[in-house]
């Protein structure tokens, strides 16, 4: 009888474990230390240096100057304060949220400084974003991608040594002076590559929490883009889960990087996402107590707790994955050098649920992943947050 009673104690204890500890089928490796600055609304020139900009109060942010003759002033920008990391950081990957009609567009750049009592290093040019037909968001070659001090790597500004000091330049420029862009957000996500934090795979109340959202295939895309649109397939699926159902070819060419020759660009992607907010903006439920926002950037997470409070908020993830065989045991012949998936949620014991738009069948798509293994084939990477609504 006692044997009976210990057999049946060990299966209850088995399946309570199970349902409330992560997989632990290898041990998750340490990531990088992050850090995510999110600039909105007034806070994007809060001590910052103004030129020939206004502030729109009903549209939420910045626009060009009118200039005396009529129409807007050609150009204007926004210089900001320093913004301080503590222990320095490696990496930086910034994006932006901008409304920029036909004729018009918006240049990003970022400056660095070792400490204080340093020389500022020069602006690094990271994108322009805008109208294609302008010629001037092709990134001419002569532009400042590199140096001893750092280099522009597609996306990423990439520091030779840590820096505690970051800045950036957001210029807002026209070449038909009767429109202007419209800047609303800026973000610095940003890591020291030196320095590792362990992930905290504590439970938490997103688990057990799923988003819902449409799943999608690249694979059954157009032949010349199928393998290429990973992003933009991830950013189609994400869009849904707010309303917002749209085509994949349609949503890669607003993500389109012409100077890389890629869709996977991170702030690209999500500043075509806040623009396709915007644009579809009626196809957004109205939510009770919140005002709708738009807004899409990168954040650059050490472990899974930002991501779940973004699942709490009824918002999904996209992220990126780098692996080699058998290191994902759901798919362990599988191999990959870098492929983007929308995270949807997560299981009563904290494993990812996510929408993979590698598979060509919804069965085999929306598939969960091992916590640790997808926290290591993460490698710390960054991620996308869409927040359509604000207080």
């Amino acid at each position: 009888m006692k044997s009976r009673i210990r057999i049946a104690f060990l299966l209850a204890w088995t399946i309570v474990m199970t349902m409330t500890t992560p997989s632990t089928a290898m041990t998750p490796v340490p990531a990088p230390r992050g850090k995510t600055d999110v600039f909105v609304n007034r806070s994007l020139v809060d001590r910052a240096e103004v030129s020939n900009l206004r502030f729109d109060t009903r549209l939420g942010g910045f626009r060009l100057q009118d200039d005396p003759a009529g129409g807007f002033l050609e150009r204007g920008s926004v210089t900001s304060d320093s913004v301080f990391y503590e222990s320095g950081v490696t990496s930086v990957v910034p994006s932006w949220n901008a409304d920029c009609p036909n004729g018009t567009f918006v240049r990003i750049e970022l400056q660095a400084r070792p400490d204080a009592e340093s020389e500022w290093s020069a602006w690094y040019q990271i994108a322009n974003w805008g109208d294609p037909n302008v010629a001037e968001t092709r990134n001419p070659e002569t532009v400042l991608k590199g140096d001893a001090f750092a280099r522009v790597v597609e996306d990423i500004l990439e520091l030779s040594r840590p820096c505690t000091q970051l800045r950036y330049r957001i210029t807002l420029l026209t070449t038909d002076k009767t429109a202007s862009p419209l800047l609303t957000l800026v973000a610095l996500a940003a890591i020291n590559r030196n320095l590792v934090n362990a992930p905290d795979d504590s439970r938490g109340p997103a688990w057990g929490r799923s988003v819902k959202c449409d799943f999608i295939s690249q694979v059954v895309q157009p032949r010349d883009l199928a393998w290429r649109v990973c992003g933009p397939t991830s950013l189609t699926m994400a869009l849904t889960a707010h309303g917002v159902s749209l085509k994949v070819p349609f949503v890669a060419e607003r993500a389109w990087d012409m100077v890389n020759a890629i869709y996977g660009n991170w702030p690209f992607l999500a500043a075509a996402a806040s623009d396709l907010l915007r644009r579809y903006e009626n196809a957004i439920p109205q939510k009770k107590g919140f005002r709708k926002a738009f807004q899409a950037y990168v954040m650059w997470p050490s472990d899974w707790k930002a991501v779940e409070r973004e699942i709490l908020s009824g918002n999904p993830c996209i992220l990126s994955m780098r692996f080699e065989r058998g290191e994902l045991s759901v798919d362990p012949e599988r191999r990959s050098d870098g492929h983007l998936i929308v995270v949807r949620g997560f299981t009563k014991n904290g494993d990812v649920m996510c929408l993979d738009p590698a598979y060509r069948e919804e069965k085999n798509g929306r598939i969960t992943y091992n916590r640790q293994e997808l926290h290591n084939a993460r490698h710390g990477g960054p991620i996308i947050v869409l927040h359509p609504y604000s207080k």
